[in-house]
């Protein structure tokens, strides 16, 4: 009886131990998440055309951005299309599979860079790659989200990443989408049930605990 209620005393220490480590941590990616959503707002709140950015600027402003966080401004630069599309897989639209359409820009016709113009059904693929081929070479100016992942990629090996705001030019051809990401915040909800079962674990020890004093007596 004694060493059953030692092993249960030791299962509840590492159990509530790591439950309220699992609780904590989602407190801190709370904070985290939040501080980005705050980001977010704040660049999606700014006039994006007062700010441009060039292949001079590029580096300083992708070097001085937080990891999973995004720039907004102006940039210029001559679209490639040909043999560079890409279609990324998206979220469905309607029910219905999507990608996103991409190519490659070069800012200020000096620095490629991968840029996402809107989001098409896969069955309109084939038209949709006939028709931005018109547009190869052509100069354009987009208002974008530069994106920054988890990590500083080299720069050597991968291109900068922007998102693109509809562009009247191409809305014929794919569908507008707006840059802004659409994240959830649900780390206090995660921390609530973590530390909820950390309590619910105690409350199993002391109600075993009684009863085996119960039984003893």
């Amino acid at each position: 009886m004694r060493t059953k209620s030692i092993l249960a005393g030791l299962f509840t220490i590492i159990g509530v131990m790591i439950l309220l480590k699992l609780g904590f941590w989602q407190v801190e990616r709370l904070a985290w998440k939040s501080s980005l959503l705050t980001s977010i707002e704040s660049e999606y709140a700014k006039d994006a055309e007062r700010f441009p950015i060039t292949a001079k600027n590029i580096t300083q402003i992708y070097q001085s951005l937080p990891a999973n966080t995004l720039y907004r401004g102006v940039i210029s630069g001559r679209l490639q299309t040909l043999d560079t599309i890409e279609f990324m897989p998206s979220s469905p639209h309607d029910g219905v599979p999507a990608f996103i359409v991409r190519a490659v820009v070069m800012l200020d016709g000096a620095l490629p860079a991968r840029i996402n113009l809107g989001w098409i059904y896969y069955e309109q693929r084939d038209v949709v790659i006939a028709s931005l081929r018109r547009f190869d070479g052509q100069d354009f100016d987009f208002t974008a989200a530069l994106r920054k992942g988890n990590h500083d990629n080299d720069r050597a090996e991968a291109l900068y990443l922007f998102d693109a705001d509809e562009h009247l030019l191409l809305s014929n051809i794919v569908n507008g989408r707006s840059a802004k990401p659409e994240l959830r915040n649900k780390h206090k909800s995660y921390a609530i049930f973590w530390f909820t079962m950390a309590g619910v674990l105690m409350a199993f020890y002391l109600i075993f605990m009684i009863k085996q004093k119960t039984l003893r007596s």
